[in-house]
């Protein structure tokens, strides 16, 4: 087998390709490499021994971006939820009719803009930026979630079918006491998972679109 000079490959003077390997990804490269990513950024591969990997470097950046992400999320999530929401829309979100999907409508918006600050404060100390596609995907994910969650219906109904009912009864206030003796609830605990997963899932689709 020749190349285009006559120069045999596989002999003394020649070399195999690589099989199954992108140019940049081996441990030798014949000078620098492109190697698109997602994003429009480009990295490159440097050649030679001692020649700097930036592409083995991408997951990583986009994993810390990730981090960072999730981490700007959980912490409005924690204040939104435990501050910034109202003790009216926290009696009336679950409640039946118009009165109840206005108070959940509003705890979500308000809950939304707290995490929107705290990105939006991310993104001034780290120089993180983050597409507007990925932000509204993520977002949209984030507030619908929520305000199933908060609207309590869907989310005991759930609690049933996937048989945690008892769970969801867990730590439930005696009648004739406004208290709760334990230090949390069944269903606060169901809840708060219930937003975790989703804003996991939120931050991805905000990091990666």
């Amino acid at each position: 087998m020749c190349d285009t000079t006559g120069q045999a490959l596989g002999r003394p003077g020649g070399r195999w390709p690589s099989r199954g390997r992108p140019a940049g990804f081996g441990r030798v490269a014949q000078g620098p490499q492109q190697v698109g990513w997602p994003h429009g950024h480009r990295f490159f591969a440097g050649g030679g021994a001692g020649g700097e990997r930036l592409v083995d470097q991408v997951p990583q950046r986009l994993a810390d971006r990730y981090a960072a992400v999730y981490a700007a999320l959980f912490a409005g999530h924690q204040v939104a939820d435990h501050w910034i929401q109202t003790q009216h829309q926290a009696d009336t979100k679950g409640q039946p009719g118009w009165r109840g999907r206005l108070a959940c409508a509003r705890h979500v918006a308000t809950y939304g803009a707290t995490q929107l600050v705290a990105l939006g404060l991310l993104a001034l100390a780290a120089d993180l930026t983050v597409s507007p596609a990925g932000l509204a995907a993520g977002m949209a994910v984030n507030l619908t979630t929520h305000y199933l969650a908060d609207r309590r219906t869907p989310l005991l109904w759930l609690a049933e079918s996937t048989g945690s009912a008892r769970f969801w009864r867990l730590g439930t206030p005696r009648a004739g006491r406004d208290d709760n003796p334990s230090l949390g609830t069944g269903a606060y605990a169901l809840d708060q998972s219930w937003h975790y997963g989703w804003m996991f899932v939120a931050a991805i689709l905000t990091t990666i679109i």
